[in-house]
Formats: structure tokens, C-alpha cells, sequence
């Protein structure tokens, strides 16, 4: 029987402590992450998480300093919105003719005793509608009829609509613009530099399920340009394979796979700044009193501040070029050093340690930013052409079916 080595039973307590630690680390930064989600603010500054920082962990920092920035006036909150009671729908502009449109009723006689019925009256709705150049109300008369002989009425049933009880006519605007898309889409294939993104989209499937199905749809646009969506009930490369064909030139993503298989054998892929700094970000919510992360952040925001720089000297984009080459360059260096080491002391699967592994992974598309002179830091412009979208979730909730996509798509 080999005789008991304290030592070594010590180095092992020691290895299971340290291993305690870190998973306690990973749990705690999940919950953060959750309650940053649910309940914290969607701001990336850093201004707030700086602060804490400063007083315990910058030496160099003045009493000063520390009491100034803390004395700093809160931001006003917004006062709360008073509800106003609803005024009811407007009235069509009298001035316009009216167009009668009679519904019947499907049978005339009275389903309980068979006897005829008579028409007592109609249940009258207005909607705006148009011709090429012309305006005109469409009145929408419904037969109302009753039953001399036991009293019971019917009323004929109202065609199904696009928006129910909406003022305007269904209009098949998605179906007349497609030829113009498809040009749209033909100049854009021909840009030399393009930026795309995706979001979600859900949409009624009217199956038995009742849940919404979650669809996609894709951007794909020139900074300062054309823009062009496209509906996919998927987020597979199926879709982005078939909008850029064999396309060749610069495509500008986030880090989703999707996009790495397609276009022509000489399609350049550039990654985004802005999506390598939100993983640090989100690394310096979960712990504020990340230094390393921080410092991270810092060194990006160098980055940025070249470009609005050059923006505030309205420099052509070969001078915005050299710019980057002659200050961010270093940086976007000392940046991946930076993460080389980090990657070795943090926790993978840590928020600190998923910035690294992204920024390090995007690596060879983030460094192309400095070889173009087109090609923007960010594809937040494409981002910012989602927005749209993303408000019309909030306010339609859902494409009400897969044919409608076209109304989503250009909308």
C-alpha cells in the first residue's frame, strides 16, 4: 500500500479549488449577463463602468478626479408618458366620391323558418382606395335582412383583409416593385463593396401548431447606396448564395458562418470592429472591474476615433486609409498581441474569454479593414438599415404568411 503523501493530496485540494473557483466565475458572469439582459441598460459606453474602476484599480488617479466624476449629475429621466384616451378612427375627407360596393347576402331566406327575408338596411364601412392619379373612398354596403315572420336577422360577411378594419384598400404594392428590386439587386452585384446582416423575422404559419415560425431577412447594401431585403424562411447560406450568385469583390459581415461559402472564388471577406468590441463590452458588464477588458475596449475606440477623425476633415477615403496606417495600424497590432496573451489566462467560455476568441478568430477579416481604402470599421450602417425592422416587430408582430414577405421585405 503506497503511504499517504500530504504534499501531493494538498496540490490536488489546491487544483480542485482553483477549478471551483473558475466555474463559480462562469456562473456568476451568466447570471450577470442575464440580469444585464432583462434589466440593464442597451448602451455600450463604458463611461459608468469606467468610474468603479477608477477609484480601485488607477493608482495614478487624483481624489479629485475620483470625487469629480463621482459628484456627476445623474441623467434625467424621461417623465412618464400620459396615456390620452383614444380619439377613434378619422373620418374619410367628405370631398371624395364614394365608390358603393353592395355585399349580399348569401341566401336570401331565413335559415330558421325558410320564409323570404327582407332587406332592413345596411351595415355601411369606408376604406381609402386609389387608382393610377385617382383617389376615391370605396363604401362597402353590407346587406342587413330580417325575418318578417320570426324575427331574425343575417348580415352577408365581409371579404377577408390584409389589416382589419384599416382605412386603406389592400394594395399589392410587394408584387409592382419586384422588377425594380431585381434592377436594384444588379447594381449592387456590380458595387465593389458590400455590406450584409440578417435579423428575425416570425411569421404565421396557420398550421395546427398556432406558433410563429422564425424567418429571416437578409440586408444587403452600399454604404451611401442602394440597399436591397430579401425574405428567407431560414438563416442558411442558402439564402446569401443565391442573392450574390458569384459576385467578386468585398463583402462586409459579422462573424456568422453563413456568409463564408459564397460569392465567386475571388469575393474578399471583412469583418466588423464594432461586433469584436461588443464582445468586450459585454465582458466589462459582467465584471466591471475587468481592467484587461477595459483597456480592450479603449484600444478600439482608438480605432474609431481615426475614422471621426478623418470624417471632421472631410478626407477623401485614400486619406481616411492613410490615416488608419499611420495611427491605428499599431494599435489593431498591440490589439492582437493583447488577445494572444489573454487567451491563455482567461476562462474559454468566459465573456472575457468568448471577446477574445472571437476577435483572435475574425482575425485575418478584421485586419483587411486596413487594406481597402472603401471599407468602413463597422457594418453598423447596415445594422442601422434593420432598425425598421426591428421597430416593426413591436408594432405588426408578425408577417401574417410566407406570401407576404414581399409586403416585410420592402416595407
Amino acid at each position: 500500500m503506497a503511504a499517504f503523501d500530504p504534499q501531493a493530496h494538498i496540490a490536488v485540494l489546491e487544483r480542485e479549488l482553483q477549478w471551483a473557483h473558475l466555474k463559480i466565475q462562469v456562473l456568476e458572469e451568466r447570471l450577470r449577463q442575464r440580469r444585464i439582459q432583462v434589466l440593464g441598460p442597451r448602451s455600450e459606453t463604458l463611461s459608468d463602468l469606467q468610474l468603479e474602476l477608477l477609484a480601485e484599480e488607477e493608482p495614478s488617479a487624483t481624489r479629485d478626479e475620483v470625487e469629480a466624476e463621482a459628484g456627476r449629475e445623474p441623467v434625467p429621466q424621461r417623465p412618464a408618458r400620459e396615456r390620452r384616451p383614444h380619439p377613434g378612427r378619422r373620418a374619410l375627407p367628405e370631398n371624395l366620391p364614394r365608390i358603393e360596393h353592395v355585399v349580399r347576402c348569401a341566401e336570401p331566406n331565413c335559415k330558421r323558418c325558410g320564409a323570404e327575408t327582407s332587406i332592413i338596411g345596411y351595415d355601411e364601412s369606408e376604406m381609402l382606395d386609389v387608382e393610377p392619379a385617382r383617389y376615391f373612398v370605396r363604401v362597402t354596403k353590407r346587406e342587413k335582412r330580417a325575418c318578417g315572420k320570426c324575427a331574425t336577422m343575417a348580415m352577408a360577411e365581409l371579404a377577408p383583409r390584409i389589416v382589419e378594419k384599416g382605412l386603406a384598400s389592400d394594395v399589392g404594392v410587394g408584387e409592382l416593385l419586384q422588377p425594380v428590386v431585381a434592377v436594384m439587386r444588379q447594381d449592387l452585384l456590380r458595387a465593389s463593396y458590400l455590406q450584409a446582416d440578417e435579423t428575425t423575422v416570425p411569421v404565421q404559419m396557420h398550421d395546427k401548431r398556432g406558433a410563429d415560425h422564425q424567418a429571416y431577412l437578409w440586408q444587403y447594401g452600399q454604404p451611401g447606396g442602394e440597399t436591397v431585403f430579401e425574405f428567407q424562411l431560414g438563416r442558411g447560406r442558402e439564402g446569401p448564395r443565391k442573392f450574390l450568385g458569384q459576385r467578386e469583390g468585398i463583402l462586409q459581415t459579422d462573424g456568422y458562418q453563413a456568409y463564408d461559402d459564397v460569392g465567386g472564388e475571388k469575393l474578399v471577406h471583412v469583418g466588423c470592429w464594432a461586433h469584436a468590441r461588443r464582445k468586450f463590452v459585454d465582458a466589462v458588464k459582467v465584471n466591471p472591474k475587468d481592467a484587461e477588458a477595459i483597456k480592450m475596449v479603449t484600444r478600439m475606440d482608438a480605432l474609431f476615433l481615426v475614422d471621426r477623425q478623418a470624417r471632421q476633415q472631410q478626407s477623401s477615403v485614400e486619406e481616411r486609409l492613410a490615416l488608419r496606417r499611420e495611427h491605428a495600424d499599431s494599435w489593431a497590432t498591440e490589439i492582437h498581441d493583447q488577445c494572444v496573451s489573454l487567451r491563455r489566462a482567461a476562462l474559454p467560455k468566459s465573456a472575457l474569454g468568448q471577446a477574445v476568441n472571437y476577435t483572435l478568430n475574425m482575425w485575418p477579416k478584421l485586419r483587411r479593414c486596413f487594406d481597402y481604402a472603401e471599407v468602413e470599421l463597422s457594418n453598423n450602417l447596415a445594422e442601422n438599415s434593420m432598425r425598421p425592422v426591428a421597430l416593426g416587430r413591436k408594432n405588426w408582430l408578425h408577417v401574417g404568411s410566407a406570401p407576404a414577405r414581399w409586403a416585410a421585405s420592402r416595407n
